[in-house]
């Protein structure tokens, strides 16, 4: 779409090209009224994070919704007590290298692209985002070698199973039911920073993303994945292990 960004191949037979720090700030600042820096203690030790803006009747209302940890209800009541949404706000931890922050907020923008596109179903293709996010996150995969033991997250110490393909939620202690929202983040993002991976290990996923966002009238004014084949697999982000959540 004139206009959008183009994230994928220019032409045939060229290679496929990501998009820039610069590209994805533009996505994300269409998409987010605000993009803030933060202590990483604001975010409970990761290093974004995505929520929306409400504006409550009332403190009370407010402190009552804002209680409410699953998302989804907290959504429902904000809307059921007569809040008003103000759009989505990024929040990076303030610690993150300036060369790493357009990682988090591709990764954070990525889980707006799923919001907005209705969450795209993982049905049929679980297998194959599941071999994205351990390509990207896995923190044994480069060594290859795995074994169960205990890590620390957020200051707090928890059981890292140590296998070679791990749910989200076994990689960091996020509550299973986030699992399908953090692998699709992981996939979009792969897709967005280097596509020519994503077309080649999991072409079925690239398809998935082109259905539900190339197409969306939102979305599609925005960004545009690129469908044409891949000459080779880059690498890029298997070979640098990027974890931003």
């Amino acid at each position: 779409m004139p206009g959008s960004l183009l994230a994928g191949q220019r032409s045939q037979g060229g290679v496929g090209k990501g998009l820039h720090g610069r590209d994805i700030k533009a996505a994300s600042s269409t998409l987010s009224r605000r993009i803030n820096r933060v202590p990483r203690t604001e975010l409970g030790g990761d290093s974004g994070k995505l929520d929306q803006l409400w504006e409550y009747p009332n403190r009370q209302i407010k402190e009552r919704v804002e209680a409410i940890k699953d998302p989804i209800e907290r959504e429902r009541q904000a809307l059921a007590h007569g809040a008003t949404n103000h759009g989505w706000r990024i929040r990076i931890a303030d610690d993150i290298p300036s060369e790493d922050v357009s990682n988090v907020l591709a990764h954070e923008t990525a889980h707006i692209f799923d919001e907005v596109a209705g969450q795209i179903p993982t049905k049929g293709i679980k297998k194959d985002l599941l071999k994205i996010y351990n390509d990207l996150n896995n923190l044994d995969l480069p060594q290859g070698s795995f074994q169960p033991r205990t890590v620390k997250f957020s200051g707090k110490e928890y059981k890292y199973p140590g296998k070679k393909k791990l749910l989200p939620s076994e990689i960091k202690p996020y509550p299973k039911k986030e699992d399908p929202f953090e692998l699709w983040a992981e996939a979009i993002r792969a897709y967005m920073v280097d596509p020519n991976y994503i077309k080649s290990v999991a072409p079925k996923v690239a398809q998935r993303i082109r259905e539900y966002v190339n197409k969306h009238p939102e979305l599609k004014n925005i960004i545009q994945f690129n469908a044409l084949a891949p000459v080779g697999v880059t690498g890029l982000l298997a070979e640098e292990h990027l974890s931003q959540q």
